[in-house]
């Protein structure tokens, strides 16, 4: 899996755990310049990588983040 289904597929991930109404994953599969066969399997596979847990709590949230400022902040300079 490549960067861009990466991001393709956990942003979609993402809008179908946030919202009630999303893009269809056809429609995605289209936009992204994949089969809708293809995303599905996407989609199946990281959930099946990430043991189906898109629900993170705050601390966890607030780590990555931290982490992630300070990564920033290192190679800006």
């Amino acid at each position: 899996m490549n960067f861009n289904r990466l991001l393709m597929v956990s942003l979609h991930i993402a809008q179908k755990f946030l919202y009630d109404f999303t893009i269809c994953n056809y429609r995605l599969a289209i936009i992204g310049g994949v089969s809708n066969f293809e995303l599905n399997k996407l989609e199946k596979k990281f959930l099946e990588d990430i043991d189906f847990q898109i629900f993170f709590d705050e601390k966890l949230v607030q780590f990555y983040y931290k982490h992630f400022k300070h990564f920033m902040s290192i190679s800006s300079v």
